[in-house]
């Protein structure tokens, strides 16, 4: 009977350790990037520089350097982390890495050195450090790519196998002390981003409820969020605001765009016809220089192509057959003002000689739907401005049936 006990406490330590070893290959242990922040003394995206295995094989010594901390920021850009060597397979498997691995690295500390964490793993070159890390996307084009491709790229957390956009981010407050800027947090897919009106804190919160706060006044929703394009010696600055963030159903909603000249003096810009989105629309006729487009629901830079797009503008059925055809604009200084300095060379074609606005303000009371103009109804709405020079603004705001804050 003795021994019988024996062996199932045999037995049971067993499973104990398998199911604690249930990191093999092709069974490791789904965690979230919240479990791996709290169970990790370290986590950092960062290059190898050397490795190196001790004279008893047990260890491998590995120096990094650092890209981005995410928890236990040290001073120094530099690190050694400690994983497993040749004759050291006694503990759980880790990860093996090679002279200029980009790596991510979950640590844990072990007799005053940092060990490597089976859910470490190869870091996506494509990836910015933050998204490998669960902070969410910075930057809307992949390092190295001249457009989004995120099927292929697998920014998110280790062994969740799904691809960004759809994959987990780490708390709102964990970005935001992170050095996040507010208005760039990351919410996981069916939340959306406010902005506390009391203390400018970031908080995730489902559609409806981001509606009922913005109503009361608890907050606002993050606005503005603006990308530029790569081309950083650009003057051009895209514009877009709206004169309410909160209209009563059936009142109508005023958006202003504008394309700034941000020098001191005139300069010469060329037309590109570099569209980061191309769903946007001057007005009936041809898109000309910049354009807005109104989305049906909330939507940020990285998903607007996935939203519904309401038509604003009638066909236009009397439009010229040219749209735009200046090939440059001089913009005056400080201002939306341009005048077009040379044209293409069409027959009958010539540069329009006054100087006009690189913008427009618009107001809308609804969208067209089998050309009848219909009314907003209660909810949020996205809209987007966009330029040919690659800019992309966008702002949002509520539709409401209530009277009251």
């Amino acid at each position: 009977m003795k021994t019988l006990h024996f062996s199932i406490i045999v037995l049971a330590f067993i499973i104990l350790i398998l199911s604690n070893w249930a990191q093999v290959e092709g069974r490791i242990v789904t965690q979230t990037v919240m479990q791996l922040y709290k169970e990790s003394d370290m986590i950092l995206v960062g290059n190898v520089t050397s490795v190196e295995i001790d004279s008893s094989g047990i260890h491998t010594f590995y120096h990094v350097k650092v890209e981005q901390y995410l928890k236990s920021q040290q001073q120094n850009d530099t690190i050694t982390v400690v994983g497993s060597g040749p004759n050291g397979g006694n503990g759980p498997p880790d990860p093996k890495f090679m002279v200029g691995d980009r790596v991510r690295l979950y640590l844990y500390k072990e007799d005053g050195m940092y060990m490597i964490s089976m859910y470490s793993t190869n870091a996506n070159p494509k990836c910015y450090a933050h998204e490998l890390l669960g902070l969410g996307p910075r930057e809307l084009i992949p390092r190295g790519e001249h457009a989004p491709n995120y099927s292929e790229r697998n920014c998110g957390p280790p062994f969740q196998f799904s691809s960004y956009p759809h994959t987990t981010f780490l708390p709102s407050t964990i970005q935001f002390q992170s050095g996040i800027q507010a208005s760039s947090i990351a919410c996981n897919e069916g939340l959306q981003l406010i902005i506390k009106n009391e203390n400018n804190l970031p908080a995730c919160v489902k559609q409806d409820t981001a509606q009922k706060l913005v109503e009361r006044e608890w907050g606002i929703l993050a606005n503005s969020v603006t990308k530029q394009t790569s081309n950083t010696s650009s003057a051009l600055k895209l514009y877009l605001s709206t004169n309410s963030t909160i209209i009563l159903s059936g009142q109508p909603i005023g958006i202003t765009i504008s394309v700034n000249n941000t020098l001191s003096s005139p300069i010469n810009v060329t037309a590109q016809d570099n569209w980061s989105y191309e769903k946007v629309s001057t007005g009936p006729c041809a898109r000309v220089g910049y354009g807005i487009s109104v989305l049906d629901g909330y939507y940020i830079a990285d998903n607007i192509t996935q939203g519904k797009f309401l038509r604003m503008f009638p066909i236009g059925l009397l439009c010229p057959v040219i749209g735009e055809h200046a090939k440059v604009y001089e913009f005056q200084p400080q201002s939306s003002q341009v005048k077009e300095v040379k044209c293409n060379e069409i027959q009958d074609t010539v540069c329009n000689p006054q100087t006009y606005q690189m913008g427009h303000n618009y107001g809308f009371n609804g969208y067209l739907e089998y050309d009848k103009i219909q009314p907003f109804r209660s909810g949020i709405y996205t809209i987007v401005g966009a330029d040919e020079w690659g800019h992309i603004a966008i702002q949002h705001f509520v539709v409401t049936n209530s009277t009251t804050g």
